[in-house]
């Protein structure tokens, strides 16, 4: 339970934008319509990339989890839906949290963030699909 609370504290710390939330310097409502950094898909896969770092990279986790606050977390670039998020978690505009969703968002972020570990088939396919991007 220790390790889970040093996780997510050490990941809030990274997350700007839910700082300032915290901090009331933005609206919960506007950071969810510009971005998708606290929505449930993410969420969930950001806790599968704690529990993949502590796994693989038990000693440098938290030198791993920086990479955080490199990704781009806009639902959308000009006109268009991010590349990042497209048909991964996006789709046809909206935030999806299937199955696929999930396991897609989780595969990019791994890639995003560093985290090596032994992936599925599922993860080799979504990986591929998401570097040829």
């Amino acid at each position: 339970m220790r390790i889970a609370v040093e996780y997510w504290s050490e990941l809030a710390s990274l997350m700007t934008d839910w700082r300032s939330v915290k901090d009331g310097d933005l609206k919960a409502p506007e950071l969810r319509q510009e971005k998708i950094n606290t929505h449930a898909v993410v969420i969930r896969a950001l806790g599968g990339v704690g529990a993949a770092l502590m796994q693989h990279h038990p000693n440098e986790w938290r030198t791993k989890l920086v990479r955080v606050r490199e990704i781009d977390w806009r639902k959308s670039v000009g006109t268009k839906v991010n590349p990042t998020w497209d048909n991964v978690c996006i789709t046809a505009g909206s935030v999806v949290s299937n199955r696929q969703a999930r396991a897609q968002t989780l595969a990019v972020l791994k890639e995003l963030i560093g985290v090596q570990s032994a992936m599925t088939r599922e993860e080799k396919k979504i990986q591929k699909a998401a570097r040829a991007r």
